[in-house]
């Protein structure tokens, strides 16, 4: 039992391992000639870990691309403020305000409507996090806050409107959603 399992073994080690340079096969052992020919047509075919480096490395050059694209874009209408959406939480509606300058965002604030007294107290404490994380990310991707889930995920909604008014980011990049 352990001679079949041992053999299965090290016929997928084989195959999985890349050939190595300038390697040469014994002309003597016509079936191993054959393996190795296989193994190493086998191996030219890029792994899954490098295709994912690839696809890494092409996503973040398009990043990088659309980056500078944007901050060009906000360059060109040369800052000021951006107001986002006024976005419906459950317990009021939630609205972004964010100042650029040079491409990038200088200050964010955010304003709520609320009148629960509970929501207050949450939202005095989380919006200034959010507001710290906004400015030093300069994106809509914020971490998130226990216990006011629903709160930070309309103040992403509404900063990501913002930045799209703002050239500095897509429609879409964050899905909006009722909150």
């Amino acid at each position: 039992m352990r001679r079949p399992l041992t053999a299965l073994l090290a016929a997928a080690a084989l195959l999985l391992t890349p050939p190595l340079a300038g390697a040469s096969v014994r002309p003597n052992a016509k079936a191993k000639k054959k393996r190795a020919h296989a193994a190493a047509t086998v191996s030219k075919a890029p792994t899954a870990a490098q295709l994912a480096a690839e696809q890494a490395r092409r996503v973040a050059q398009a990043m990088l691309l659309l980056e500078q694209q944007q901050a060009d874009a906000a360059e060109d209408l040369g800052g000021g403020a951006f107001q986002g959406a006024s976005v419906e939480s459950r317990y009021g509606p939630i609205e972004v305000t964010i100042s650029v300058a040079g491409g990038k965002i200088t200050d964010c604030k955010g304003s709520w409507d609320i009148d629960i007294p509970r929501s207050i107290q949450i939202d005095t404490a989380a919006f200034p996090l959010l507001q710290t994380d906004c400015i030093s990310t300069g994106t809509a991707k914020l971490h998130q806050i226990s216990g006011a889930t629903l709160s930070v995920n309309a103040f992403i909604a509404s900063l990501q409107s913002a930045l799209v008014k703002a050239h500095l980011s897509t429609v879409g990049a964050i899905e909006l959603g009722p909150y």
